[in-house]
């Protein structure tokens, strides 16, 4: 298990890493604000395109899926707070969630789940209704 300031550090840099990736490989300008989240579900919508007509390798999904849910772990914690925790669920690779009042916020999984099986999630709607959920 990662000590949690390391962790807060990997989720940042990790969040970074996905604002750069964006620009570079699908032109997609993410600013950590809110209303960057939309441009998150389009190029999410592009990968789970490309997943279909080619798979894209665990390894890279995996990547993927963490640099993406760590942007928006990132604007949750700018905007109500919370810390990263890693759950372990029993198999060996832990999951990383941000916990808040008690709640946990698995966002790598959500991105995970929009590009291999359900193209229809929405990371905008699942965001908006963390933070409503945070502040209750």
């Amino acid at each position: 298990m990662i000590n949690k300031n390391d962790l807060q550090q990997l989720m940042t840099e990790s969040a970074s890493e996905a604002v750069q990736y964006a620009a570079e490989h699908h032109q997609q300008n993410l600013d950590f604000s809110k209303k960057s989240v939309p441009h998150l579900d389009t190029l999410l919508v592009k990968l789970h395109l490309q997943h279909k007509r080619q798979a894209i390798s665990k390894e890279h999904l995996f990547t993927l899926s963490h640099l993406f849910g760590a942007y928006l772990g990132q604007i949750f914690q700018q905007t109500v707070g919370g810390e990263w925790t890693q759950l372990q669920l029993g198999d060996d690779n832990p999951v990383i969630c941000l916990c808040h009042n008690g709640k946990e916020f698995p966002f790598a999984s959500v991105c995970y789940n929009k590009i291999v099986n359900d193209v229809a999630i929405s990371v905008d709607a699942y965001l908006t209704q963390a933070l409503n959920n945070a502040t209750q």
